[in-house]
């Protein structure tokens, strides 16, 4: 009796556990259908972020460029003015810097203003190019006052 129990009940159970593993295991197309409609309501979650860490990277950059940008208006301001002093044979050659530096100042504002969403890679490209740019201007910035400050009265009145 025992070796019946064996060959034929132990067969029996094991076959029966596991039919039922592999059918609870088994996921049903409609099961498919939401596990696939979550995923698609996931993946539009985190574009949807994603969009709008892109859309708040674009508005605090472009707000930093237009402090810069107006801080180089003031500057551009403040030479006009120091343009004044300048002895007549520097006087030519310091209103051509400080034209092309306007000129460069207002190429980058316009840029900015442009710029429209359009991803962001793109983004990424667009602003490590500003940001050259943008620090050549602000070097050139520092430059011609650097040499404004060489050349004013009150400098040169100091060496003597």
């Amino acid at each position: 009796m025992k070796n019946i129990l064996q060959k034929i009940i132990i067969p029996f159970v094991s076959l029966t556990f596991l039919l039922s593993i592999t059918l609870t295991s088994c996921t049903t197309p409609a099961g498919e259908v939401d596990n696939a409609e979550e995923n698609v309501v996931e993946a539009n979650e985190d574009l949807v972020k994603a969009n709008q860490e892109y859309a708040t990277d674009v508005a605090k950059y472009k707000e930093e460029i237009d402090e810069k940008i107006a801080r180089n208006d003031q500057t551009l301001l403040d030479l006009k003015k120091e343009e004044q002093i300048r002895k007549a044979e520097r006087k030519e050659s310091y209103n051509n810097e400080i034209a092309k530096l306007e000129q460069k100042n207002e190429a980058l504002k316009m840029e900015m203003l442009d710029y429209k969403l359009e991803g962001k890679d793109n983004w990424d490209t667009f602003k490590t190019d500003f940001n050259e740019r943008m620090n050549e201007l602000d070097k050139e910035f520092e430059d011609l006052t650097n040499k404004k400050e060489k050349t004013t009265p009150e400098k040169a009145n100091e060496s003597i």
